[in-house]
């Protein structure tokens, strides 16, 4: 995250701010980038309030403030670094802070952006100002007391230490009064101490870091990577040995493909599993069921005739049955020998 810091209603703020390239390796800049490249988008968003969308436009690397200006510096000699101009909206009084965000080109590393409004930034003196400001309330100061003891001699009474620092402590220190002076002086203070506990933090976190990385820590993680790849080994070796032809599953397999083959072509108009009456047709249909070339169906249809058809020529050479419920056909025809063995027979079985 970029971190900035203005004062509250500053207007036609500009920001320099690097684009990563999420292809790099080494952390390279995004170069190439223009205001209305594909997806990119910036929005921002101010404490207690909806995102709202800062509208890109077109800007040169020098040219004047324009709101949503966008403009790459130097794709040669500084990739990955752009301007952006930022809306008066963004920046204005009534908030500590507000957060702004560019994303969506492609290969971009989304930037985020925020921006502290603290308000004595317009009134912090730095501490250049301080020490030149201070020098001069010294020497008038100095010049003051001088004066003050030159009327000693009409018979004035001279100033007091304490008169003298009064005067100093209650002075102008050019555009700064010295609370504003101390105001800074201790800001840059808690600052030394916040930058001085962070890096004390991160050495402690650094050390940890390095302890979890030892020889011991790396060995137990490598064990039990060896335990687990051995499982699965062994489970990916046991699938290999029951696929092959004749192994668990083949064999699991082909009975069932077995069962299946005894299903009718096409089970049913509508494609669902077979009825009972199909699967029974299927049976029925066999074609090796009772004996070669002659099904159940069949079968059953000349034992019915046999058993309760019309016959006709019993005292002749030529017997004939007929089909027993519907008396259409002859079912059964032979030729017999004077003491009625059949020598000969033809059959219908349709």
């Amino acid at each position: 995250m970029i971190h900035y810091t203005v004062a509250p209603g500053t207007a036609d703020v500009t920001l320099n701010l690097f684009i990563p390239d999420a292809s790099s390796s080494v952390g390279a800049g995004l170069t190439g980038l223009i205001f209305d490249s594909s997806g990119l988008v910036c929005y921002y968003v101010r404490p207690l309030a909806a995102a709202a969308q800062l509208t890109l436009a077109t800007q040169t690397v020098t040219g004047a403030h324009s709101d949503g200006g966008l403009v790459e510096i130097s794709s040669a000699n500084m990739p990955g670094v752009y301007r952006l101009d930022l809306s008066d909206a963004v920046c204005a009084a009534g908030v500590p802070s507000v957060l702004i965000m560019l994303k969506g080109a492609a290969n971009m590393v989304p930037v985020l952006i925020e921006i502290n409004l603290d308000a004595l930034v317009a009134t912090r003196a730095s501490p250049a100002q301080v020490n030149t400001e201070v020098d001069t309330a010294i020497a008038d100061a100095r010049l003051d007391e001088l004066l003050a003891a030159d009327s000693d001699i009409d018979g004035a009474a001279p100033p007091t230490v304490g008169s003298v620092f009064h005067e100093l402590l209650t002075k102008t220190v050019g555009s700064f009064t010295y609370d504003q002076v101390t105001d800074s002086l201790e800001a840059i203070r808690d600052k030394e101490t916040d930058i001085e506990t962070d890096t004390a933090e991160i050495g402690t976190a650094g050390a940890g870091l390095t302890a979890l990385a030892t020889q011991a820590s790396v060995n137990v993680i490598d064990d039990f990577l060896d335990l687990e790849i051995a499982a699965i080994l062994a489970d990916t070796n046991e699938l290999q040995t029951d696929w092959v032809n004749g192994g668990r599953l083949d064999l699991l397999i082909d009975a069932i493909k077995a069962q299946t083959d005894l299903l009718p072509a096409a089970p049913a108009a509508t494609g669902d599993i077979p009825t009972a009456n199909q699967n029974a047709d299927a049976l029925l249909d066999r074609a090796a069921g009772i004996e070669t070339g002659l099904t159940p169906r069949q079968a059953l249809r000349l034992a019915l005739a046999a058993l309760a058809g019309k016959l006709s020529g019993a005292a002749t050479a030529t017997v004939t049955i007929r089909d027993a419920v519907a008396d259409s056909k002859d079912r059964i025809v032979a030729t017999v020998d004077a003491d009625g063995n059949r020598t000969a027979i033809t059959y219908d079985l349709t």
